[in-house]
């Protein structure tokens, strides 16, 4: 099972990235990374492509979100699923908090950027999914 996770959590992680180098505006750093490591010509390959294909506004900009929150829960998860369950949930929430803070942080002017509800629920739904579940489930600690 723990393999499963890390898969799923890095196809998750890959497909945040994806999107992101798609469609998100050239000065984004991941972009910029991609580029200055040699994938210049693959990333404009890449958004020539997603011209081309109709994307919803909150998939291109509050999705990779949601996609990278679920894939840090994943892989986290994989890593500590032997501990207790209030430790599991603990390291499983950094990311998550991250994401909500940074929201709320943006509405009260500490943080540039634009609030965003939808990116706002999109990192907190993976672990309100997550702490569900294991709650849900006996486990062995």
């Amino acid at each position: 099972m723990r393999w499963l996770k890390a898969l799923t959590g890095t196809v998750l992680l890959a497909t945040g990235g994806l999107i992101y180098l798609a469609v998100r505006p050239r000065q984004t750093l991941l972009i910029i990374v991609a580029e200055n490591i040699g994938l210049k010509q693959w990333v404009d390959g890449l958004r020539l492509t997603a011209t081309h294909i109709n994307i919803p506004k909150w998939v291109a900009e509050s999705l990779p979100g949601a996609l990278w929150s679920a894939a840090y829960i994943l892989l986290m998860d994989a890593i500590v699923q032997n501990n207790s369950r209030k430790n599991r949930l603990a390291w499983c929430s950094v990311v998550p908090l991250m994401g909500v803070g940074s929201e709320l942080m943006q509405w009260a002017g500490l943080l540039p950027g634009t609030p965003d509800a939808t990116d706002l629920i999109l990192y907190a739904l993976p672990y309100m999914l997550y702490t569900g579940i294991l709650l849900s489930k006996k486990t062995k600690k």
